[in-house]
């Protein structure tokens, strides 16, 4: 049996950025999201995730994030033009 990667469609995020604080499994998501044509941007903990959202000049379109992260922990605002903030940023 054969498989086939089917052709990335205009929908697919671009750019995504995975923050894990375990090493193995943030190459491991990097590494199969790069397969399949992502660019990925990866983040060592929440610390380094929020300074990649503040300093990265171009879109990051899906955020792909451990949900059990050592605090500190970054807050994300639903709203699309909100920046991330720190937690224990006043609101």
């Amino acid at each position: 049996m054969t498989t086939t990667k089917e052709p990335m469609s205009s929908t697919i995020p671009q750019t995504v950025l995975v923050v894990d604080d375990d090493l193995d499994m943030l190459q491991l998501c990097a590494t199969k999201l790069g397969a399949h044509g992502y660019s990925v941007l990866t983040a060592v903990g929440s610390v380094e995730a929020h300074r990649i959202c503040t300093d990265y000049s171009k879109k990051i379109d899906l955020i792909l994030l451990d949900v059990m992260l050592y605090p500190p922990s970054v807050q994300l605002d639903s709203r699309a033009d909100a920046p991330p903030r720190m937690h224990g940023d006043k609101l």
